[in-house]
C-alpha cells in the first residue's frame, strides 16, 4: 500500500460534482485527469498520455488556460508544454 499526501488545494481542484440516480458524486474534470496522466506518465505509459492529449485537442472543447493552470499547480508545465505544442502544431 502507497500513501500520498495532497493540501486541500492539490485535492480539490478540478473535481466536479455530478447528481446520477440522486447521489452526489465527484469526479475530476478533464484538464485534471490530463494532467494526471502527465504527471503518472512512467506508471501508465507515455503512449496514453499522448493519445489522450491528442484526443482532447481533437474534440475542440479544449480549456488550454485551464490545464496549464493545473500543469503549473501539479508541477508538470514544463513537461506538458512542448508535447501541447506539437500537438497544436500538427
Amino acid at each position: 500500500m502507497r500513501y500520498f499526501w495532497y493540501s486541500q488545494k492539490l485535492l480539490t481542484t478540478g473535481v466536479e460534482e455530478h447528481k446520477i440516480d440522486g447521489c452526489t458524486i465527484k469526479i475530476f474534470d478533464v484538464e485534471k485527469t490530463l494532467v494526471d496522466c502527465v504527471k503518472f506518465r512512467n506508471k501508465i505509459g507515455m503512449d496514453v498520455v499522448l493519445e489522450a492529449l491528442k484526443m482532447y485537442w481533437k474534440s475542440r472543447k479544449t480549456n488550454l488556460e485551464k490545464l496549464f493552470e493545473y500543469a503549473k499547480l501539479f508541477r508538470v508545465e514544463k513537461i506538458l508544454k512542448p508535447i501541447m505544442e506539437t500537438i497544436v502544431s500538427g
